[in-house]
């Protein structure tokens, strides 16, 4: 409304346009969700609970325990990120998964956001017109790399896997763990054992002043998000802050969903 009542020639509206949404994207999550990503279904409450959680809580050493489709990628991994490169260019994120394909998938939404004339129109500063032909590294494979002033290894964004793709000799601001553990993995006790061992290792891949955030649906109880979870620091308390937010109001099976419909609800009591 303050955009459209704006009083000025058309260069000044677009400057304070821009101004504005520059800040909105750089401040709330939501926004970037509704406006920027245009995904269906962020006005329901529990979305924007969602955002103001995340953006209100801690930013460093959390773990995220959500049901599927409970918008913990979607915000965490790639909202957030988007709005973290944007607000710090200079800055490096490591998408992690047990394995490098896995975490593609995420890189590739947060490509492809970049890629959004909108976001390209309203950060120049950040964002190359034609990423594709301009930017030094713009792939799944290697990352993808904006506009920044110094030189480093590491790209701005990049997929890595646990178990297979695991990088060496970089150093990230920032780290997501999603997608860990999945069902078909949580089967396997020697594969959960492994992602155990090369996520601790991972903590060397961080900077001193880095933050990284953990997101998943747990599966076992003693699967790869249960040994983070149960993590202590050396005087004893919980090493990560942790947001548990099962699929039903009070948790039980036969609870009111918090936001997937009640006919998806039933339809996933009748799998094993």
């Amino acid at each position: 409304k303050a955009i459209a009542n704006y009083e000025g020639s058309p260069e000044e509206k677009f400057a304070f346009e821009r101004t504005q949404w520059r800040f909105l994207i750089k401040n709330d999550l939501w926004f970037i969700l509704n406006f920027v990503l245009k995904i269906p279904k962020v006005n329901h409450e529990y979305v924007i609970n969602t955002c103001r959680e995340i953006e209100s809580g801690p930013n460093n050493k959390t773990l995220d325990l959500r049901f599927r489709e409970g918008f913990k990628s979607t915000v965490i991994t790639i909202a957030e990120t988007i709005q973290y490169t944007l607000k710090c260019p200079e800055h490096c994120n490591g998408l992690f998964c047990y394995v490098k394909p896995l975490a593609e998938k995420f890189l590739f939404a947060i490509k492809e956001a970049f890629s959004l004339p909108i976001l390209i129109n309203f950060f120049p500063d950040v964002l190359y017109a034609n990423a594709e032909r301009e930017a030094p590294i713009w792939s799944l494979e290697k990352g993808i790399v904006v506009k920044r002033k110094q030189t480093r290894p590491e790209p701005t964004v990049g997929a890595y896997g646990l178990i297979e793709g695991m990088p060496t000799g970089i150093h990230l601001e920032r780290r997501v763990y999603d997608d860990i553990v999945t069902q078909d993995i949580c089967e396997n006790y020697e594969v959960m054992e492994k992602v155990k061992i090369k996520f601790d290792m991972s903590q060397s891949l961080g900077k001193e002043d880095g933050r990284h955030r953990v997101v998943g649906t747990p599966y076992a109880y003693d699967d790869p998000l249960a040994y983070i979870r149960n993590k202590k620091s050396i005087d004893g308390t919980p090493l990560y802050h942790v947001r548990f937010k099962p699929i039903t109001e009070d948790g039980t099976p036969s609870g009111k969903p918090v936001f997937v419909t009640q006919g998806y609800l039933d339809d996933l009591k009748t799998l094993k």
